[in-house]
């Protein structure tokens, strides 16, 4: 039983059909399926999860992307998916894997106020923060920080898909500004792009622990759903580059939860942009 389901004695299926009408979840890529029960079976092993990794190049690709510039310190480069079990751990792994994988599975909306090129963007240059802060000062965190950041938002170009007449106009409307759209859905749907994405997650029986991060990345929305802190620290970024404002922002929250003063905050900053 998913965490939302114990929580919430909810059946995620028909929650999201019921704020979504006749809504059908997309399939996730079929070696990231194979690949998360490999990671999940004891008695595989490493070789087993990097030889089925290999059976979907763009997936390796990004995968063996996101590992190698989490690891820009390291003289040698990680060139075998078998190699990044090893390095990653099986749990921090499977946060990847299924964060690229969902990226796959995402349609394009195609609608006003939504571009799909940007919208992926502005979220892996938000995750690839959330993991940098994480590595400073929670590094047991980072892989969870990337995918839960990286999947904060994932239902916005579902629901633009499927609720054409209800979700577009809200897209319409903010502009851009996206740091008010999960009000506006609220006010205008009763529930927000959160919640909704936190049951596509229990959906795909994710763990529990991009469930909580996608569910709440916002706001509280239950105490036993508890998201790492540079997930939430970095939720608020919904621009390809962070202005003045943005840096000022990241500043007093990164004092406010981990202390950091603003010319540590600085130093990480030009770490994580000129790496």
């Amino acid at each position: 039983m998913g965490i939302l389901k114990r929580l919430f004695k909810r059946d995620p299926k028909a929650q999201l059909a019921k704020m979504a009408g006749d809504f059908k979840l997309p399939s996730l890529p079929k070696v990231a399926m194979e690949v998360r029960a490999l990671l999940r079976d004891d008695n595989s092993s490493n070789r087993d999860i990097g030889e089925c990794l290999k059976r979907d190049a763009g997936l390796t690709m990004r995968l063996l992307q996101s590992v190698n510039s989490a690891a820009a310190a390291r003289t040698r480069r990680i060139s075998d998916p078998s190699q990044a079990v090893g390095l990653l751990g099986r749990a921090n792994l499977e946060y990847l894997v299924l964060a690229h994988a969902t990226r796959d599975a995402l349609p394009n909306p195609k609608a006003t106020g939504y571009s799909q090129e940007q919208f992926w963007e502005i979220a892996t240059q938000r995750a690839a923060l959330a993991e940098t802060i994480s590595r400073h000062v929670k590094p047991a965190e980072a892989g969870i920080s990337y995918a839960g950041s990286l999947l904060q938002d994932m239902a916005i170009p579902i629901l633009a898909k499927v609720m054409r007449k209800e979700y577009r106009p809200l897209l319409a409307e903010v502009d851009g500004n996206w740091g008010v759209l999960d009000e506006l859905e609220r006010e205008t749907l009763g529930w927000d792009h959160g919640d909704f994405g936190g049951l596509m997650c229990e959906s795909w029986q994710f763990p529990d622990e991009i469930t909580a991060a996608v569910t709440s990345h916002h706001r509280d929305v239950h105490e036993e759903l508890p998201v790492p802190d540079a997930v939430r620290v970095v939720a608020f970024i919904q621009s390809p580059s962070l202005g003045p404002e943005d840096l000022a922002r990241l500043e007093e929250d990164l004092d406010q939860t981990f202390g950091m003063s603003p010319t540590d905050t600085r130093k990480l900053l030009d770490l994580h942009f000129a790496a």
